[in-house]
């Protein structure tokens, strides 16, 4: 289930959330940050983060989505976010 009041979507939350509490502009935030979903509800997500993901039950949606997600696991639901969470976790470290 996904509600809300108000013009609130999760994009704009997002970018405001990732300023203010983590201090990561918005101008750099495509560069390190990773997104993750599961339904057309995350499009505006899929859409502006590069690093977007979608778990594999979003395959059921993407013939009617217009904003894809740039990688898609193998499996679904919260497996799909620990191949992703594994995945990250193999790969070295970042240096900015």
């Amino acid at each position: 289930m996904n509600g809300w009041f108000g013009a609130w979507d999760k994009l704009t939350t997002a970018q405001r959330l990732l300023e203010g509490e983590f201090g990561c502009a918005p101008d750099v935030q495509g560069a390190q940050v990773a997104y993750a979903g599961d339904s057309p509800n995350d499009q505006p997500m899929f859409g502006h983060f590069p690093n977007s993901v979608g778990v594999a039950n979003v395959r059921q949606w993407l013939d009617q989505m217009t904003s894809l997600p740039a990688y898609v696991t193998t499996r679904p639901g919260g497996a799909g976010f620990v191949e992703l969470a594994e995945h990250l976790l193999r790969r070295p470290a970042l240096r900015p």
